[in-house]
């Protein structure tokens, strides 16, 4: 069983959903190579960035969908009340100046609030980190910027795109000079109670609250295979490999023996994030960590990350995994209401 093999499968949510009685075809590749075209411009934001900030709902009634075969009901609803909020150019300031914040109700009838991201880079460093509360809906339409370019037009290709989180993608050019990243998402709102469920782990400020990880030399990333990182420029290797990273949080911790085997592999981006002191990589659950596996939770690194990954359903995801508990066999179990979360996106 391969336990985070899911998540390229569920990349896109609007497409077919494979056969999930195969559990190597649920859980496909995060790292698949993807084509790169010749360069043809950039693109710039389409939001302003006043837009990012703007109230969410703790509105307390969830969306509900059901299957038929079988029957199984799953609910989508926000799991928090508020998000953790920073607007920095590094994962430290982020994790020291940033604060966890209620979302206030936006009034809204049947919309309820997330937290969003806001990825900003150049020359594969990042250059802004964007985070905090947003309304469901306006989260869902930014996100839906993202790949407009490549998604509308082949002929187009991915340098059209807002997002070009492949750092093979934001390699300069001669001829089309620098390219710039800006991608978004959506998760699920977090609480001050609920440990690591915020974005970074973060519940208040200071490194001593957050959960950080190195990303591992041999990690897949959407660039590379393995140790092999021929479109990394140096010191974008050296910041995220040398310097701690923060993620998205799956919302779980690895407390069966299976699912800290499949975290420690290196075929996937999710990590255990730990201390900030650790010397150890995400990917190692007891070397030179300082805290067990079973205390640490699962976090998705989000700089190399692929189209597939920044398409998904982040929340949709949280959901499915927090509602199947820590063990392998539980998060199994759970997935197989990804239809139904798949099938969300049209309503949003």
């Amino acid at each position: 069983m391969k336990l985070f093999k899911t998540l390229s499968a569920l990349a896109v949510v609007r497409a077919q959903v494979p056969d999930f009685a195969d559990l190597n075809a649920l859980f496909a590749s995060l790292t698949d190579n993807l084509a790169v075209g010749a360069p043809a411009g950039d693109a710039a934001p389409s939001a302003a960035d006043g837009a990012r900030y703007v109230v969410a709902t703790q509105t307390t009634t969830p969306t509900t969908t059901t299957t038929t075969a079988p029957v199984t009901t799953t609910t989508v609803g926000p799991s928090g009340t508020g998000c953790w909020k920073c607007d920095q150019m590094n994962f430290l300031d982020c994790a020291t100046s940033g604060s966890w914040t209620e979302c206030s109700p936006d009034q809204t009838a049947g919309d309820y609030g997330v937290c969003f991201l806001e990825l900003r880079e150049q020359n594969q460093l990042l250059t802004q980190l964007c985070t905090g509360c947003k309304a469901r809906n306006a989260c869902y339409n930014l996100r839906r910027q993202n790949f407009v370019g490549s998604d509308q037009s082949q002929r187009l290709g991915r340098f059209h795109d807002q997002c070009k989180p492949e750092w093979k993608l934001q390699r300069g050019s001669r001829r089309y000079g620098v390219q710039q990243s800006v991608c978004r998402t959506c998760f699920n709102m977090c609480s001050q109670a609920e440990d690591h469920k915020c974005f970074g782990g973060l519940e208040a400020p200071g490194t001593a609250n957050g959960q950080f990880f190195l990303y591992d030399q041999n990690m897949n990333t959407a660039s590379s295979t393995g140790a092999t990182k021929t479109y990394w420029y140096a010191n974008a290797e050296s910041a995220v490999t040398g310097t701690m990273n923060l993620g998205i949080p799956l919302g779980v911790f690895a407390s069966d023996p299976v699912a800290v085997g499949q975290v420690n592999a290196m075929t996937n981006m999710v990590n255990f994030g730990g201390s900030y002191a650790d010397t150890g990589k995400g990917k190692e659950d007891d070397l030179n960590r300082a805290t067990a596996s079973g205390a640490m939770g699962l976090y998705w690194a989000i700089q190399d990350q692929s189209k597939a990954w920044w398409s998904l359903d982040h929340a949709a995801l949280q959901s499915i995994y927090q509602n199947g508990g820590n063990d392998a066999t539980n998060l199994l179990a759970r997935l197989q209401a990804v239809t139904e979360y798949a099938s969300l996106s049209d309503l949003l």
